[in-house]
Formats: C-alpha cells, sequence, structure tokens
C-alpha cells in the first residue's frame, strides 16, 4: 500500500500543469471547435484604454483557492498588463502555494512588445523575459541556476489572454462575431490560436447582487471556456475545468475577506474512473478499452504498442526479446534523428547531463541495458516527490526531486545524451482503481519502447495510454479529455 500511494502522489503534476495551462492560458470552460474558416484577428481599439484593475477570487465550489490581481494601464507607446497569481492547491493530500507573476508591454493595438513571467512554487523558481523582433520572440529562460536563450517564430502578432477582452470590447465587435487570436504562453513557451465569440448580454449574480455583463466564449484545443465581462472589457465570471471558476471581488474582499485554503485535491476530482477494477497492470500482456466522451481522432492512439478500431484501444505489452546489440545513429532517419537534438526543456547537451550520461552508459553494453542503467540512477538519486512547476532536466537534476513531469524530462535528455533518441509521452495510467494523468518516455533503441523512470518499468506496463507525445506545448491537447473521458475494460490478459 506504501508504494501505491506513493505512485499516486507523483503522477499528479501533469495533471495540475494541465489545469494551470487551461485557467491561466485561456480562461475557462467546454464545447467543440467550430469549422468556420476565420482570419486571424488583429482588433484595434476605436480609442485609448483608461486604466483599470480587478480582483478576481479563484474558487472551487464553495472554498477560494486563490486570488488573481490585473491592472491595464497607459503607458508610452502602448499599455503595461500587469498580473499576480496566488492559488494553494492540494496534489493528493500534499498542500503547496503556487504564485505567477506576469507582466506585458503592449502595444497600442495591445499587441505583445515585451514581457516579464515568474513561477515560484516551494524551492522552484522559473522566469521567463522576452521581447517581440519582427517575426520572432527573443526569450532569456531562467529555471533555478540555468539560463537558456531562445528565439521563436511568430506566425501572427501574439496577444496575452488578459490583453484581448478589452481591446474586442472596446472595438466593438458585434453579437455572433467569432476571431481567431494568436496567445503566447509564458508557461508553455508556445503559441497557440484561441477562437473567441461574442455570445450576448446576460444579467449574472456575483454574491449577493445582480450585474449587466456581456457573454464571450474562448474555444482553445477542443475546449470551449465561458467569461462575463464588463462594457470596460474586465472580467466579472469565468468558469473553467473541474468546478474551477474566478468571480469578480473588491479590493478590500481580496485582502481582508474570506481566507484561502487548500483546494479539494485535483488529482482525484481529474481521474478517471473505469466501469471495473483492473488487476495489478504489470502483470498483464494485453488490455482493451473502450474510449467514449472524447474525439479519438485528436489523439496519437495508433501507433506502436497501442491499436485504435473505433473506440476500442487495444494495449499490449512490448517484447523486448529481439532489441538489437547496438545502435547506429548513422542509419537513423531524419524524423527519428530530431529526437537527439536537446529543447528548452530537454537540455541533452548540457555539460552536467552530458558528464552524467557518460558515466551511466556503457558503450559495449546493450541499449537496453543501459536504459537500465540511466533508470536506476534516477530511481536511486532522483527523490518522488510531487512538484508545481515547469520540468526541466537540469533543474531536475540539480533538485534531485519531482513527479513523473521531471522524472520523463530528465530520462529524455540523459537518453539523447547517450545517443538514443527520446520523446515524452503523456496521457493516463492505472492505479487503485482510477486512471490519472501521467507522463513517461519513449526511446528508440532499433524501434521505440517505453520507458517509466518514475516507476522503474522497461517497458511500460498496459496501463499507460498514451494520448500525445513530443513536447510541452503538445502535452496541452490532453486538457479536453478533463472531465470528458469515460474508459470502459472489454478484455485483459
Amino acid at each position: 500500500m506504501a508504494l501505491q500511494r506513493n505512485k499516486l502522489f507523483l503522477i499528479s503534476g501533469l495533471v495540475c500543469g494541465l489545469i494551470f495551462a487551461a485557467l491561466l492560458l485561456v480562461r475557462t470552460g467546454l464545447v467543440s471547435l467550430s469549422d468556420d474558416p476565420l482570419l486571424t484577428a488583429r482588433v484595434i481599439p476605436a480609442g485609448p484604454l483608461d486604466a483599470s484593475e480587478r480582483w478576481m477570487a479563484i474558487l472551487q465550489g464553495d472554498r477560494r483557492i486563490g486570488t488573481t490581481y490585473s491592472r491595464l494601464e497607459p503607458v508610452e507607446k502602448g499599455y503595461r498588463l500587469t498580473e499576480k497569481v496566488s492559488m494553494r492547491i492540494n496534489t493528493m493530500g500534499l498542500v503547496q502555494d503556487l504564485v505567477l507573476d506576469s507582466s506585458g508591454w503592449l502595444n497600442p493595438d495591445l499587441t505583445l512588445a515585451r514581457f516579464t513571467f515568474a513561477m515560484h512554487s516551494g524551492l522552484f523558481t522559473f522566469a521567463v523575459t522576452g521581447h517581440v523582433e519582427g517575426h520572432h520572440l527573443i526569450c532569456r529562460i531562467q529555471s533555478g541556476d540555468d539560463v537558456r536563450h531562445l528565439r521563436l517564430p511568430l506566425e501572427a502578432p501574439p496577444y496575452l489572454t488578459a490583453g484581448i477582452f478589452p481591446a474586442v470590447i472596446n472595438a466593438g465587435l458585434a453579437l455572433g462575431e467569432r476571431r481567431v487570436f494568436h496567445i503566447f504562453d509564458p508557461s508553455t513557451m508556445a503559441q497557440e490560436k484561441i477562437t473567441l465569440a461574442m455570445q450576448g448580454r446576460e444579467t449574472l449574480r456575483l454574491g449577493d447582487r445582480l450585474v449587466e455583463a456581456l457573454k464571450v466564449s474562448l474555444e482553445f484545443k477542443g475546449v470551449s471556456q465561458e467569461a462575463w465581462l464588463d462594457d470596460k472589457g474586465q472580467v466579472l465570471m469565468e468558469k473553467g475545468l473541474l468546478g474551477i471558476r474566478q468571480e469578480r471581488i473588491s479590493r478590500e474582499d481580496a485582502q481582508f475577506g474570506r481566507p484561502v485554503t487548500a483546494s479539494g485535491d485535483l488529482t482525484q476530482v481529474a481521474a478517471v474512473v473505469p466501469d471495473r477494477d483492473l488487476p495489478d497492470p504489470t502483470t498483464l500482456s494485453q488490455l482493451t478499452l473502450q474510449l467514449n466522451g472524447i474525439d479519438l481522432e485528436r489523439y496519437a492512439l495508433n501507433d506502436g504498442r497501442q491499436h485504435l478500431e473505433g473506440d476500442r484501444l487495444t494495449l499490449i505489452r512490448e517484447d523486448l526479446a529481439d532489441l538489437p546489440t547496438a545502435l547506429a545513429q548513422k542509419h537513423l532517419s531524419p524524423a527519428t534523428a530530431s529526437f537527439l537534438a536537446p529543447s528548452t526543456f530537454i537540455q541533452s547537451s548540457d555539460p552536467k547531463i552530458q558528464a552524467l550520461a557518460a558515466q551511466l552508459v556503457d558503450l559495449g553494453d546493450a541499449p537496453l541495458a543501459n536504459l537500465h542503467h540511466i533508470v536506476e540512477w534516477i530511481q536511486t538519486n532522483i527523490a518522488k516527490r510531487p512538484v508545481l512547476s515547469l520540468p526541466d532536466a537540469v533543474t531536475t537534476l540539480d533538485k534531485r526531486m519531482g513527479d513523473c513531469n521531471e522524472h520523463a524530462v530528465l530520462m529524455a535528455a540523459l537518453a539523447r545524451a547517450a545517443g538514443y533518441p527520446a520523446q515524452v509521452e503523456a496521457g493516463l495510467v492505472y492505479q487503485k482503481g482510477r486512471f490519472f494523468y501521467h507522463a513517461w518516455n519513449r526511446v528508440y533503441v532499433g524501434r521505440w519502447i517505453t520507458v517509466d523512470a518514475l516507476f522503474g518499468q522497461i517497458p511500460a506496463d498496459v496501463s499507460h495510454i498514451r494520448f500525445t507525445k513530443g513536447t510541452a506545448q503538445q502535452q496541452l491537447d490532453i486538457i479536453p479529455l478533463l472531465g470528458r473521458l469515460q474508459i470502459r475494460v472489454l478484455e485483459m490478459r
């Protein structure tokens, strides 16, 4: 039982990351994307915007689990948008405080000119500064003591989400009108598209008073979220995933009102309960499930050890008996070889990562044996502890702790440094009667095999259901699963 509970603690990080992305990047709720062709929006305010500020309570049911403060003010050559979010998060009984600070300097049309962003949680701090230069975003990223520089191509002028609402209200978008915006999310270092639609006016209850509000919807990766705005485009209320919402409150209420308490256990709330229990997944060679409630075509379900027919997904335990005894990099396809390269959060070229990989890997050993060396080192040296931060390999190595995300990025970095292409996979894993959101790896050693460094499994057991693979940006594709996915167990052996 102790081992089972320990595993549950450590698979909590991914679902928290998804909730933060939904809450902070997109700002709320659930419907499907429209196929209407839309031009990318560049909304020009009809006139200068006045300074404004707002305080929001972050609520889960009747609990206040955090506070958001935002301020938009005119400055020379545009506006400054400041936002601070504080939350108290419960994951498997462990309560942690999370603080996010961001400032954006905006052009007169409210597109992004430059920004700062910082995330603080316990021992972990992640900070980014950046500015737009032509069709690129130039960033400086600091995670712990590690500093990196990044040049990101931009498809279109980016907005910060909180800057869109005042822009569209001031520009006078008509009811029913829809616009596509490119949003930059500092927490994933990625640009995404969201669609905004004006829904109409409604009477909204805020506490014990009724107010007139304009309802808008935001659609992101198949998830539609709702917000209610005042006549200046300031948010009055927004509803989000897993019963989390935000409501406008006064400065006095934010500072002296109801105290902030820990959220309900987000990991348990987000978990998917199948129609019947599974035995120990490590004893199974094959598992067939029926998946309902989501658009299965959006996900990487039919590949390698996973076989999808209609809504039936069969997962087969990989046979490692016929793996090659050596891997010749010169024979790798360009697509496979691309997963040897370092990335923003998988810094496989870092000297510390390179030195550790050289220490762990014996070139005379078979690739599978070397993967076992890496996993054994991670199991021994990385403390299994839930972390609310943005995972990267170097910080994980320095701090020597983390949950599934930290284990996965470190495993990927060490495998790449050792000469083995590696990806991060994200999806679900079964533990104690539920499927929990989780991250693990896929490593190429002559063919792709699964590796779960957190659980110490090569290959990963058949309850690991992959929905996405690749980068932190692609993990956001899992957001539409939250609260929707239903699983029925059809066959196991």
